[in-house]
């Protein structure tokens, strides 16, 4: 089936109910004729996900979801997680369906129903560890046509962003409150480019409840951690009991940011080049360095100068410089 340029979504329906069995070809063909394009089937209960599952296999634009309604905990205390990572892993599943929690009714007690929705959190998780694709949120810093992303956003206007690949290294549930409006506190290592905000949205999304960033922490970014960090009240605290040159031992060296990258030094003759923006030959860049490598460049003697990059012919070219004092 081809779809119309507009259709219909029906993102919430239970093609595997009994209700169904007699006339389940005819309630497919009144659907499509009703101009609902794709249908997703949700899961309410271990035992019916293969059921879905092969709804989903045999119907062109019928999608699925994983996972227990919250009324369904009682039968499903022991949640098999590894059950449930590799039904997911069909490519016709696209979630993790009757996911949340009611405690309006009470066909599960509570802590059934919340050990069950914190299971499916981290089934839902799992998916984006590692590399993924992630689209950048609208109120990210990037831009469209010269226009920061967030001031459309501002504005009411959402535009479409091309998804970009970043790594996902670690994504750990640390805590879970469960209640009407649940919170999950969790640690992620992420790679460069990647959009803490847009995880939890993207996270929210996938379980089919919404979720958003309320606090965000960062304990380190690259040779920094949040260890070394100190307070302003704690710094005024300080220069209370210490001479002003007493806190210059808090200074770190300019070149910290960058100490994991090779050293060289170079001579005051050819520091002095190499600062007129020249690319300047290195016996250490050329011996050490392969094309590309970004170094921290020294004169002779300690003093910092910047950061270069080793060329094809192994000189290195200036990157960024440090602006001395006349």
């Amino acid at each position: 089936m081809e779809l119309e340029s507009s259709y219909l979504v029906d993102s919430h329906c239970h093609l595997n109910f009994k209700d169904f069995e007699d006339d389940f070809e005819e309630v497919i063909k009144r659907a499509r004729d009703s101009n609902v394009g794709i249908m997703v089937s949700i899961s309410t209960e271990l035992e019916e996900i293969d059921q879905i599952i092969n709804i989903a296999e045999k119907y062109k634009n019928i999608f699925c979801t994983v996972g227990v309604h919250p009324h369904s905990a009682n039968i499903q205390k022991d949640l098999n997680e590894s059950y449930l990572v590799e039904k997911a892993s069909n490519p016709n599943v696209i979630g993790i369906g009757e996911t949340g929690l009611d405690f309006n009714r009470n066909f599960s007690p509570k802590k059934m129903q919340e050990r069950a929705f914190e299971a499916q959190i981290e089934l839902a998780i799992e998916a984006f560890r590692g590399d993924i694709l992630q689209i950048p949120s609208m109120y990210s810093a990037l831009k469209h046509n010269g226009q920061p992303l967030y001031k459309l956003a501002r504005q009411g206007i959402e535009v479409e962003r091309e998804a970009r690949p970043v790594t996902i290294f670690k994504y750990n549930i640390l805590g879970f409150r469960p209640g009407p409006k649940a919170e999950l506190d969790v640690e992620v290592h992420v790679s460069k480019g990647t959009y803490v905000r847009s995880l939890a949205e993207d996270l929210g999304n996938t379980l089919g409840c919404g979720a958003h960033v309320s606090a965000l922490h960062r304990n380190i970014a690259g040779p920094f951690t949040d260890a070394d960090t100190m307070t302003l009240e704690e710094l005024q605290k300080l220069r209370e009991t210490v001479e002003p040159t007493g806190l210059d031992e808090l200074l770190k060296p300019m070149d910290i940011a960058v100490a994991d990258r090779m050293a060289v030094e170079l001579s005051a003759v050819v520091a002095g080049y190499f600062q007129l923006g020249q690319p300047v030959m290195s016996n250490q860049a050329f011996r050490n360095g392969q094309e590309g490598d970004i170094v921290r460049v020294f004169r002779e003697g300690g003093d910092f100068l910047g950061v270069g990059e080793v060329t094809a012919e192994g000189q290195v070219a200036p990157k960024r410089l440090v602006v001395e004092d006349a």
